[in-house]
Parts: C-alpha cells; structure tokens; sequence
C-alpha cells in the first residue's frame, strides 16, 4: 500500500487530487494507492496556518494506516484482506516529504502517545520526497534506517529554493551488505507546483507568484512524466521485488529513451 501527502498550498483550494496521475499508475501495478486530505492543515488567507502542522501532518499518515488496518479486517469495504502491512511506501510533495520521513522515524515525537498504538506493526519500506522541505521540529529531525529512499527536486523551484531532501539524503543508511537504497534526482528545469496537477505553476503565492520567470522551466506534462516513471520504477523495485529498473537509479541514462529531455543529475548508495 502507499500513501501520498501532499504539502502546504491554500487550504480551501483542495490538493489531495493532485495525485491522481500517480495512484492511477500505482494501482494498474498492483500498488493499493491512497492520497490523504490534509487540506485543514494548510495555510489559510484568513487564519494562516495552524501551529506544529508538521507534527500533525505525520501523527496523521500515521492514523490513516491505522484505520486502513481496520478496514483491511472489515468485509464490507474494498481493502478487506487486500492489504499487506509489511510494505507499506509513503510519498511526500513538500511539507508532505518531511511529514514522510518524520512518520517512519515516529518515536522521535510521538513515543508516548497512547493514539498510535499498534503502529509499529506497520512496515515502511519506502519513502518518496518530492521537493521536500527539511526542518528541526521540536530541536529533532528525522533518520531513515534501513528504509528505501528517493528525493526528487527541481533547479526551478521558487518555493523550497534549495535542495533540501539532499539533507535527508545524507540522514538515510543502511546494515553492510543491505540491498536496500537511496537516490537522488535533481531536475534543472522543473518547479515546485508541476509535481500536483491542482497547483497551477505559481510556486510562490500572490502577488509574488505573477513575476517568476518560467522561461526555463519544462512544461507540466514532462515534469509529471519523469515523476511516474522514477516513481513506478522505484516502488516496483522496492515493494514488488522487480530488480530490472534498478539500473535506473544508479544512473539516470538508462531511462533516457523514456524520459523527456532535460538535464538530469543523481545519486544511488547502497549498503554493499
């Protein structure tokens, strides 16, 4: 199963269909595929945004698989019995991608919360970031251990201006000898906002949002191109045991004659 959360956008102009390009992909694959609504924690012109939204963010990925986990046991809805617990993926776009990383690594923030019992069954192979953000919340931040990890970013994002998932990138590790892995994909011409069909191509708000140069920046179809197939690619390598896309991670050429034309750079580590 997998679990998409999207980031901070205004909250009465809903981002949590913005995905739809994604779990369309993910579920023809085999991948049970949910986008959560976490709109109510996003910025409003009217009441800014509520406090500690990154904790709540995560504690929430969090109850949403726990309450999956009823469903999964409860024959009157679609996930009854379909549902494997052991591979579990998250994306983030955004504040989602640090909400991701926080989730896996809970214990941090959320060791003595009596509402996320029985959370630890749960087993998050892999997380996806798509242009996160990456931030102290409460002094702490978050480390993967032995847990998948793609970061994707774009050299034209005007909203989280700088490459910062490469900091989770560094944060991700691994046992000697482990075949699980971690990439980096850094785009030079793509934006914050293509990755979410519902964003439009402003990164930044009004009035600020109206004088960006978008001269340089790969039009909204080939940026959510690249994102399917690294994303389909990894989660298939990663949940489903499909080993023929790992190429693909340890350097992008193998995927030029699927991919649109930009200029790519990644990283690929290992625990071997």
């Amino acid at each position: 199963i997998v679990l998409i959360a999207h980031g901070n956008h205004t909250m009465e102009y809903f981002s949590d269909d913005g995905y739809g390009y994604l779990g369309e992909l993910l579920a023809s694959r085999g991948l049970i595929t949910v986008s959560l609504d976490h709109n109510f924690v996003n910025y409003s012109n009217w009441s800014g945004i509520p406090k500690k939204d990154m904790r709540l963010r995560s504690w929430l990925i969090l109850q949403h698989l726990l309450q999956i986990d009823k469903f999964a046991d409860n024959r009157n809805t679609p996930f009854y019995k379909k549902v494997d617990f052991e591979k579990v993926a998250l994306i983030g776009h955004s504040r989602g991608g640090l909400a991701s990383t926080m989730a896996v690594d809970y214990k941090k923030w959320f060791a003595d919360d009596p509402s996320l019992e029985g959370v630890d069954k749960f087993i998050i192979q892999s997380v996806v970031a798509l242009a996160p953000t990456d931030k102290r919340v409460d002094e702490k931040t978050p480390r993967l251990w032995e847990t998948n990890y793609l970061v994707i970013h774009g050299a034209q994002d005007a909203d989280v201006n700088s490459f910062r998932g490469d900091r989770q990138y560094t944060r991700t590790n691994f046992y000697s000898g482990s075949r699980k892995f971690k990439c980096s994909l850094y785009l030079a011409q793509a934006n914050h906002s293509y990755f979410n069909t519902k964003w439009g191509k402003k990164d930044n708000s009004l009035p600020g949002g109206l004088f960006l140069n978008h001269m340089d920046t790969m039009n909204a179809e080939d940026q959510r191109e690249i994102a399917k197939v690294y994303i389909s690619a990894f989660l298939e390598t990663t949940l489903l045991d499909n080993s023929r896309y790992e190429k693909l991670f340890r350097d992008y050429r193998y995927g030029l004659n699927w991919l649109p034309k930009t200029l790519y750079f990644n990283r690929y580590k290992n625990g071997m």
